[in-house]
């Protein structure tokens, strides 16, 4: 992830990306995190509360105000229709910056996911 300070996490759950992150010291400046559940998200805080309370306190639910270096999609594409990934793509791309900016989709699968795949 190079040089990257400042996130944005779409499909956030309990924030586990960001714990991970704080889990190896990664230095993070400014998060964003999206999800279906604000409850889902205030757990994941708790969690990483524990773990580094200053990264949990830069963390902002909802979109950036200014462009990212990295944006994380976790468990959002298997979720949704195949038609709709590009467009669904396309309005998160936006916030990107445009100097060595990343895009990292994890997709290890949900209930959901799995149940739409069959």
């Amino acid at each position: 992830m190079g040089d990257c300070r400042v996130f944005l996490d779409v499909g956030s759950g309990p924030l586990t990306f960001y714990t991970a992150l704080s889990l190896v010291n990664y230095p993070m400046d400014r998060l964003f995190a999206i999800d279906k559940s604000k409850k889902f998200m205030e757990l994941g805080k708790k969690v990483l509360e524990k773990i580094d309370n200053s990264i949990s306190q830069k963390i902002v639910y909802g979109l950036p105000d200014k462009n990212v270096d990295l944006i994380n999609f976790g468990n959002v594409f298997a979720e949704i229709d195949d038609e709709k990934t590009t467009q669904f793509l396309d309005s998160y791309i936006k916030y990107l910056s445009e100097k060595n900016a990343y895009i990292m989709i994890v997709e290890p699968g949900t209930k959901r996911s799995f149940k739409n795949r069959n």
